[in-house]
């Protein structure tokens, strides 16, 4: 008797199993819907919480151009004509054109345009390459980070070449060279380029007033020289 008695638990405890499994797997399916099943989420809906998404509409050059003005360039050279505190301001009007060379996505939030402009001044202009970077506020929206100059160069034209006259002269300390500008025009003049000394080329610019002179060079400006080529003659004023 406790031998079958012990048979009949086992087997109705296997039925009960068997039976448990089966309810299991039907109701672990009834919870699984097909594509078609599926009900789409209405015409322009995200979810209960969609995320949130930046304009991708990225600055044109017209915008870049306005949000410009009020912002300083240096020179950006590393051997340039100025002294290192040299900045220029952009003021309204002065950037004549610009144009974007490459456009970098450093994340989601974040991009940096590569771009040339020329700057002009009423008598001279600059070759302008910078970068200017973006980001986004938070409400999405792109946003002037900064600008950096990647180099500033005057854009020579030869207008004014002939106010100029310049020779290597005595500096009167005793044997030492000097190149020495004559400005013969009424209008102030600068002469930007590079004299050669015992100590190779060294680059220099100098501003010359109206039927004055100046001078590079010599006992307290670089050494003697021996030579000297001028890169650029513009007008200030």
């Amino acid at each position: 008797m406790t031998k079958k008695f012990i048979y009949c638990i086992l087997l109705l405890t296997t039925i009960f199993s068997n039976v448990q499994a089966q309810n299991w797997w039907k109701v672990g399916n009834e919870g699984l819907k097909s594509d078609s099943e599926l009900k789409p989420l209405p015409k322009g809906s995200q979810g209960p919480n969609p995320a949130p998404k930046i304009d991708t509409a990225l600055p044109t050059i017209e915008r870049i151009k306005k949000e410009l003005v009020g912002h300083s360039l240096a020179e950006g050279l590393s051997n340039g004509y100025h002294r290192e505190d040299w900045l220029w301001i952009i003021e309204e009007g002065q950037i004549k054109s610009l144009a974007i060379t490459d456009t970098i996505e450093l994340n989601e939030h974040n991009f940096v345009f590569k771009v040339i402009m020329k700057l002009s001044a009423p008598y001279y202009s600059y070759k302008v390459k910078a970068q200017i970077k973006y980001t986004t506020t938070t409400n999405l929206s792109w946003k002037f980070d900064y600008v950096q100059s990647l180099g500033m160069n005057i854009i020579v034209t030869h207008e004014y070449d002939t106010c100029i006259k310049s020779s290597i002269v005595d500096d009167g300390w005793g044997g030492v060279d000097c190149v020495q500008f004559k400005n013969i025009s009424e209008m102030t003049m600068a002469v930007g380029g590079d004299f050669l000394t015992y100590n190779g080329w060294q680059r220099f610019s100098t501003v010359i007033k109206p039927h004055s002179s100046s001078s590079v060079g010599g006992t307290f400006g670089g050494g003697s020289v021996s030579d000297y080529r001028i890169n650029f003659i513009v007008r200030i004023n």
